[in-house]
């Protein structure tokens, strides 16, 4: 025996099969978007709670740094000898350059890229009050660098100008400083700093030589000086973390 299915129920049966599928279909999406959703509002949460972790990260540094600065600072006031102060205050510097970092972050409230530019011209500005016989630039774009790249290249700055600071106060000239940083390549990093007043090689504390060439090192940096006046210092650094740069 043979059943017939009615034309017209067919088409119905087919309609509702359609119909049922669409609303499934629309479910899912439905489903997946509201636990998309739900998933980003997570990763938002946790973004911003690493952000503030970050942040107090770098509060707590600084804050530490700073006292270990003023602790130096009070024990070379209290020492007589000359070359013993004279490393207690290399010392000073070492850490202040350390804690302007973190202190630049917290400012600007970024917890990752370190805006180098801005951050040269407060190391600048932290070493001296310029005044109208001395005179400092910063010439290039913004370059933002991971903090294992900032640290050991804000330090490395920091030591050759304090060489030339120191040598300043030996030699009656007034001080020029003009530092520029550009992106070579994808793997080279030059670094360019003009000095006037600067010290001979030959005459830098022991301190200050091994402290450059451990920095060096950590960088993966050439450094050469060309001893013309006034003296001009290349890094070319080829370990470092570019996350941002703006031409």
């Amino acid at each position: 025996m043979i059943l017939l299915i009615p034309y017209d129920l067919g088409i119905l049966n087919l309609t509702t099969i359609v119909a049922c599928l669409l609303v499934l279909s629309c479910s899912l999406l439905l489903f997946f978007f509201v636990r998309n959703r739900q998933r980003r509002r997570e990763l938002l949460h946790k973004t911003r709670e690493n952000k503030v972790l970050l942040s107090e990260v770098h509060h707590r540094v600084r804050n530490n740094l700073q006292l270990m600065y003023s602790l130096l600072r009070l024990q070379s006031a209290h020492v007589e000898n000359l070359e013993a102060r004279q490393i207690l205050k290399g010392g000073e510097y070492r850490l202040r350059s350390m804690a302007l970092i973190h202190e630049h972050q917290l400012r600007r409230g970024r917890v990752t890229g370190v805006d180098m530019k801005a951050f040269f011209q407060h190391l600048l500005a932290s070493i001296f009050d310029l005044s109208r016989q001395n005179s400092s630039s910063v010439k290039m774009s913004p370059v933002f660098l991971d903090l294992d790249t900032a640290i050991p290249l804000g330090l490395l700055i920091n030591e050759l100008l304090q060489l030339s600071v120191n040598h300043m106060q030996s030699v009656p000239t007034p001080l020029s400083i003009e530092i520029s940083l550009n992106i070579a390549s994808a793997k080279a990093l030059d670094c360019s700093i003009q000095l006037s007043p600067f010290p001979l090689q030959s005459s830098w504390p022991e301190v200050s030589r091994q402290l450059i060439d451990l920095l060096l090192i950590q960088l993966e940096a050439r450094m050469k000086i060309e001893w013309n006046d006034p003296r001009r210092i290349y890094l070319s650094i080829h370990e470092f973390a570019l996350l941002h740069s703006i031409e």
